[in-house]
Formats: structure tokens, C-alpha cells, sequence
């Protein structure tokens, strides 16, 4: 949406959205569920996000945000480890502290808190070398380097924490990833399934698409399963309701953010990916190769402005 706002300013021909969905802002979305608005995707912004606080600037819209909170009384960490039942954490204040000093040495591997491998990090491969020096490990490779520093809970609750940058076994996430952490016309509900410029003329091949992904409910079974899982026996809870929305089995996510795993931003494929001129007349744009805050709303919106740049900054010295 930002490329085509900027393209739109600045261009006589009208720009054409087309869209599988049947909104904008791809898992950037809110869903009324039981006379509730609920946030199934892009809930959170922050100050350190420059795209998007440039644009909350631009719309009047600097007041609009709301604290979250983390917990207003503190009193119990939930641990459950290796499928051996929910354990109810009596000292969560300072147990928090020394994941906190874990985390610390987690990320200091390279004795700057990672600033030497990230000097920049919005220009993330400045510095290849020391990249290529550290792309091979894992979360969990880097938890074992540091392992004998701290307890395995510790180790434990820290790994899940970083791990969920990912979303994924800290075997899978890479420790690079870790670090690094209008005049326009719009179609909707049409997938695209097929691009052929080979006739000079960009032929777009779409097939109506009116379902969209599995919907969002409650599954009396799986409320039975989170509560056995997350709730140790000793505290009284009643479960009614989960909400949520398996992005996973959307057809036009297949899944949350971006996060790379081991050896992939050292790698010559990661470095094509960044290219986003791909032919003469096409360009690829996803946040999912930003240079800041890939796979967030913020970097969905810093691509947008780097490809209408580059598109008009094209057409103008041709």
C-alpha cells in the first residue's frame, strides 16, 4: 500500500492493487469475536520502529497508542519443560532477573553485545565477515556455548523466550536472526496464480478466491489441552474461550514473521533475495527481506518506500 501511495503521487498512470484477501494489511489485522475486537496480527508498535511511527506522525495518529502491560502483579511464573507438566515459579521477579543476565550473555558473543557483527542494523551486511563467522550456529547452539554459566531452567526459560523470535525449535532459528532482532484502484478476494510478460504485456492470471484461511474459533478439545498443558493443578482456572488464527494454514501467509535459520544472511541466495528488481519489468517487494524490522509492519512499509524510490528514480534518468 505505501509503494503504490508514493507511485500514485508521483505518477500520471493510476496504480492498480490487487489483493487474495479481502482486506489490506496482510496479517496486520483485527477480528470481532465475541462482540470483542481482538488482534490477531500486528498488534504491537513501538518508538524504535522509524517507518511506522513516521506514518502514525503523518496521520495525526501519535496519541492513539495504548500501554501494554506485561503483568500487573507479578506473582507466578508458569514453567512446564520437555512435556513434564505445568510447574507454578514462586520467585518470578528474580528468576526474571537472571534470564535477563542470561539473555545478556547470549547475545554478547562477539564481546560488543553484537554491535560489532550489526554496526549498522539497517545496513545488515556491512560487516560479511563477522556475519560468516557466527551464521553457522543456532539459538540452541549458542545456549550450549554458554550453557555452563547458568542453570538449565534459566537456560531453559531464556531459550523459549529468544526462540519465539522465530516461532520455531531453537534448533531452527538462526542466532543471526536472533541478533539482529492516492490514486490507486483495488481488487480483493482474487489469488494471483500465474504472471506472463513474455508478449511484451504483463498478463496477470487470478482465480477468485472467497475463503481465505481456516476461520477463528473455539475448539472444546483444545481449550482442555491448554489448560492441562499451561495449569499447574494447584490453581484453580476455568478456560472458556481461546482466540486466535492459524497463520500457519493461511494460503497467503504460511506462517508469522520472517526469521532465518543458521547460515541463511551469510548465503548467496540471501543476497539475490535483496534485490528487488528480479526482470526488466518486475520487482519484488516483502518484508520478509527488509533491511530493519523484517517480516514486521515496519519493514512491510520501509520496502514499500525503497521500491517506489527506485521505480521513479528509474523512470526519471530513462
Amino acid at each position: 500500500v505505501h509503494l503504490h501511495r508514493n507511485l500514485s503521487a508521483h505518477h500520471s498512470d493510476d496504480v492498480l492493487i490487487l489483493e487474495a484477501r479481502d482486506r489490506l494489511g496482510g496479517r496486520t489485522w483485527s477480528s470481532n469475536v465475541l462482540d470483542h475486537k481482538f488482534e490477531m496480527g500486528g498488534q504491537w508498535v513501538h518508538w524504535n520502529q522509524p517507518h511506522v511511527f513516521s506514518e502514525m506522525q503523518r496521520y495525526h495518529m501519535g496519541t492513539d497508542l495504548e500501554d501494554t502491560k506485561a503483568s500487573y502483579d507479578l506473582n507466578t511464573l508458569i514453567f512446564n519443560h520437555d512435556g513434564q507438566g505445568a510447574e507454578a515459579l514462586s520467585n518470578p521477579i528474580e528468576i526474571l532477573k537472571e534470564m535477563d543476565i542470561c539473555a545478556q550473555d547470549f547475545f554478547d558473543v562477539d564481546g560488543q553485545r553484537g554491535r560489532l557483527i550489526f554496526p549498522q542494523p539497517y545496513s545488515p551486511l556491512l560487516n560479511i565477515d563477522h556475519i560468516k563467522k557466527y551464521d553457522h550456529l543456532s539459538v540452541q547452539d549458542r545456549f550450549n556455548e554458554i550453557s555452563s554459566k547458568h542453570s538449565a531452567k534459566i537456560i531453559a526459560l531464556t531459550s523459549s523466550m529468544i526462540a519465539s523470535f522465530g516461532n520455531d525449535d531453537p534448533n531452527r532459528v538462526g542466532f543471526i536472526d536472533a541478533l539482529k532482532c492516492a490514486n490507486y484502484h483495488s481488487i480483493f478476494d482474487f489469488a494471483i496464480t500465474n504472471i506472463d510478460s513474455s508478449s511484451g504485456t504483463f498478463i496477470v492470471s487470478f482465480i477468485n478466491s472467497n475463503t481465505i484461511a481456516l476461520s477463528d474459533e473455539t475448539i472444546p478439545s483444545l481449550i482442555k489441552v491448554f489448560k492441562k498443558d499451561l495449569v499447574p493443578s494447584t490453581h484453580d482456572l476455568e478456560f472458556t474461550h481461546v482466540i486466535g488464527h492459524d497463520w500457519i494454514l493461511d494460503p497467503y501467509s504460511k506462517g508469522v514473521w520472517c526469521c532465518f535459520g543458521p547460515g541463511v544472511m551469510s548465503s548467496d541466495g540471501y543476497r539475490q533475495m535483496s534485490k528487488m528488481k528480479v526482470t526488466e519489468r518486475l520487482w519484488m517487494v516483502s518484508s520478509d527481506w527488509a533491511d530493519g524490522w523484517r517480516g514486521f509492519i515496519d519493514g512491510a512499509i520501509e520496502m514499500g518506500a525503497k521500491a517506489a524510490w527506485s521505480i521513479l528514480s528509474e523512470e526519471l534518468s530513462s
